[in-house]
């Protein structure tokens, strides 16, 4: 064999070596129970958060700035774009009372909930009156909220230099032991059912480098997108203060407290 043709098979086998041994760190590196590992010990270390959410569900736009820290401290401004006039909906939870201020161009109303009375250190924000168009699940905060998605759909993993897909149908038991924590889908069977119909696949984007989440979006298969959020300037643990989750009525708005009506409604719906 002379020089030349030798130099070539050398060439050829540590080219094909070199794509080998990259494919093989690629699968590795893009095993889905790892990547949902390390994203759940991000979400972990997170203590407080805001982004913006443009959300779009069956032809109705909304977007929202969200702000949040664990544990019990959610800010929502929701801006939702109807047929006729845009309203505007403050939801602020600060501890003790969740506000709700709805605004359109013509009045301002105001609620008060006395959480203590709907909700437990567990499930601080699951007060069964939601806000709905923010990206967030109806009771939960950001990190739960990603962490419940990736632990009630059984997932695979597709990754890029610069994304994580990770996509999937519903994994109807974990999420049925995951309803029964949720006022609104534990207080009747059917509604974990219709949940599983609209939203029985989901798709999800995460960034590789620090695993922050881009957009994810349901549907009943990967054809047939009903829900769909997208994520943008995403900060995280940057010492929010608690002044950020404060509010006080409009001067001369009259304040509805309505505490008693949803225990009375949870009661109903238990019984």
């Amino acid at each position: 064999m002379n020089n030349v043709v030798q130099k070539v098979i050398m060439l050829w086998f540590f080219s094909f070596i070199s794509v080998y041994s990259y494919a093989g760190a690629d699968v590795e590196a893009c095993n889905v129970e790892k990547i949902k590992s390390n994203i759940l010990s991000h979400l972990e270390s997170i203590r407080d958060y805001q982004f913006t959410t443009e959300v779009l569900f069956d032809g109705t736009f909304a977007n929202s700035q969200v702000k949040g820290k664990r544990p019990n401290q959610l800010y929502i401004q929701l801006s939702i774009q109807p047929p006729s006039k845009p309203l505007i909906i403050t939801a602020v939870y600060d501890g003790v009372h969740q506000w709700v201020q709805s605004k359109n161009s013509s009045m301002t109303h105001v609620m008060k909930i006395e959480l203590a009375k709907l909700t437990s250190p567990q499930r601080p924000f699951d007060s069964s009156y939601n806000v709905m168009g923010t990206g967030l699940l109806n009771g939960e905060g950001y990190p739960t909220t990603i962490s419940v998605l990736l632990t009630t759909y059984n997932l695979q993993a597709q990754c890029t230099n610069e994304l994580i897909n990770l996509s999937g149908r519903i994994n109807i038991d974990a999420f049925k032991k995951y309803a029964k924590t949720v006022k609104f889908l534990a207080s009747k069977s059917d509604n974990v059912e219709r949940f599983a119909r609209l939203f029985g696949f989901i798709n999800l984007n995460f960034d590789s480098n620090d695993y922050t989440v881009r957009d994810y979006s349901f549907g009943a298969d990967s054809n047939a997108v009903k829900f769909h959020v997208k994520f943008s300037g995403v900060q995280i643990n940057q010492g929010l203060d608690d002044m950020v989750f404060r509010y006080s009525p409009p001067s001369g708005v009259a304040v509805t407290d309505i505490t008693n009506d949803l225990i009375m409604q949870n009661s109903q719906a238990i019984n």
